[in-house]
């Protein structure tokens, strides 16, 4: 199997600053799926691939290929603005009153 996904998988959840439970919880799936495909043990369907893309921000093309990363400054789920923090490299999403932590 194709390394490339995986590495690209993991190194996109970590720089954006996401446990593999937070991603999950945005693609609205358990954490065993991210550590699976983060682990090679099985290999995402297309529709997948693009869900991992856009809930990290970068292209399905990346995480698949050796394409450079898109980033995005607005949250492709809800189009909130995206904050950037220190260093310019983790996004922090604007806070809802009301949402559960």
């Amino acid at each position: 199997m194709d390394r490339i996904f995986c590495e690209r998988l993991k190194a996109c959840r970590v720089a954006a600053g996401l446990s593999q439970k937070e991603l999950a919880y945005r693609l609205g799936t358990d954490f065993q799926v991210v550590s699976l495909y983060e682990r090679g043990g099985a290999m995402p369907g297309i529709e997948a691939i693009r869900k991992f893309a856009e809930a990290l921000g970068v292209s399905a093309g990346y995480l698949i290929d050796r394409m450079p990363p898109r980033r995005v400054d607005v949250c492709p789920c809800c189009g909130a603005k995206l904050e950037p923090q220190k260093g310019g490299v983790r996004y922090e999403l604007p806070r809802v009153s009301g949402a559960e932590n």
